[in-house]
């Protein structure tokens, strides 16, 4: 009865709105290593591998099962190993200028032959912090399921990238009382949660001074 009550009062109600913040270079400092060797290999891009474990995620009563359902990465570059040059109409000298946005690969590793692709972008005011988001389906954390490793794949032409930031959009998983009864590995999932389900908006956490600076420090 207590487990019952606990997990019915926590339900809706998910530590930090459902999402957790991780500092690639503190909190991946293996994966961070081996991203900033391979920083000058140019002919390719360069995968950051994460690997995320069940124990990386807040605790809630009953230990439920929880679902990855979406990433927000950003990410800061020091400088461009090559401007880019936008065509003006009618300019025969056009500026270069730093890149707004690009595209980031990502993939699950034993699940995505290929890569999905995302568009992080840059503003004015922060032109080299990098912002995206892209929705995934990651199998759910349970006992003997405890991990799963993503990459990301940045651009070559991005240089040196001195900062990454990942923002986990998290769930709890439930099972319908009519499947209880059913084999292992028959069961059927689904999402329960409500509150919190608000899109995570990287912009405007890059527009904010306190925040970008607090993240520098």
């Amino acid at each position: 009865m207590l487990r019952a009550a606990a997990m019915a009062a926590c339900r809706g109600r998910l530590p930090g709105d459902g999402w957790a913040f991780f500092d690639a270079r503190h909190d991946f400092p293996d994966a961070w290593e081996l991203f900033r060797r391979s920083v000058h290999d140019h002919s390719r891009s360069r995968d950051l591998a994460i690997r995320l474990r069940r124990r990386l995620l807040p605790y809630l009563p009953g230990n439920p099962e929880l679902r990855l359902t979406k990433f927000a990465l950003m990410f800061e570059t020091t400088e461009m190993e090559e401007e880019r040059c936008w065509e003006a109409d009618g300019c025969p000298c056009p500026e270069p200028q730093i890149a707004a946005s690009c595209h980031v690969g990502f993939r699950q590793r034993g699940k995505d032959k290929e890569p999905r692709t995302f568009t992080c972008y840059a503003t004015t005011q922060w032109p080299r912090l990098y912002t995206g988001e892209i929705d995934v389906e990651l199998h759910a954390f349970h006992r003997g399921a405890e991990d799963c490793e993503v990459l990301f794949a940045f651009p070559a032409e991005f240089g040196d990238i001195v900062k990454v930031y990942l923002f986990c959009r998290y769930d709890t998983v439930t099972v319908c009382c009519a499947e209880v009864g059913r084999a292992p590995g028959t069961v059927k999932e689904s999402r329960k949660s409500k509150l919190g389900t608000e899109s995570f908006e990287p912009s405007s956490v890059a527009r904010t001074p306190d925040t970008v600076r607090s993240l520098r420090a």
